[in-house]
């Protein structure tokens, strides 16, 4: 996949790899100083770079990973984060990107592409605004069951499985008083747990 990031990285010093067993190599050679300070540029294509990733962070886990590839679904972009990658370019990024990636990494921070970066905003509102449709239709519900304002702020924290304990701290109540108002709102529900509120609620 011979594109403008792989040509930038031969001329800014970082290493490009396509293999596990050539970075494993590379940073084995290295000392403890070294890797502290190494952001590398790996590429993602191969089924198995989450392993690699794993193996890297074993041996280091000072060092910075770039990830490249094809370009991804926000899905899996986001599981690159999760799983220990610094920055993520597709092969349509150029120089630039390559260079604030590096930057960014090189400092422990993170970095996507502004394009990617948009897209992920996006993402995260339709997210968002499909969680707040459902709890639109919660409170809809809950009216309709005859369930109280403070019914309806215990029910919100019980279907997003929140514990007692955490509730009582939220609501600044005791947790005797959220168990009290929970077998209310289950007897008002016709219900006897918090499974079987929750598919009463959403379904």
């Amino acid at each position: 996949m011979e594109n403008n990031v792989f040509n930038a990285s031969k001329y800014i010093g970082i290493k490009y790899f396509t293999n596990f067993k050539s970075l494993f190599s590379y940073l084995s050679s290295l000392d403890v100083k070294e890797l502290e300070n190494q952001s590398v540029l790996l590429d993602i294509e191969d089924e198995l770079y989450l392993d690699f990733t794993n193996r890297i962070k074993i041996l280091s886990n000072k060092t910075s990973l770039i990830a490249i590839g094809i370009p991804k679904e926000i899905s899996l972009i986001k599981h690159l984060f999760k799983n220990g990658f610094n920055a993520y370019l597709d092969i349509t990024n150029n120089e630039i990107d390559l260079i604030k990636a590096v930057e960014k990494a090189s400092i422990k921070k993170y970095y996507l592409p502004e394009a990617k970066m948009e897209e992920i905003i996006q993402s995260i509102a339709q997210e968002s605004n499909e969680t707040n449709n459902i709890f639109s239709v919660v409170d809809k519900k809950a009216t309709s069951l005859s369930l109280t304002k403070k019914d309806k702020e215990v029910v919100d924290f019980i279907i997003k499985g929140y514990t007692y304990k955490t509730i009582s701290s939220i609501l600044n109540i005791s947790t005797f008083a959220v168990n009290q108002r929970t077998k209310q709102v289950y007897r008002k529900c016709g219900v006897k747990s918090r499974s079987e509120l929750s598919y009463l609620l959403l379904k």
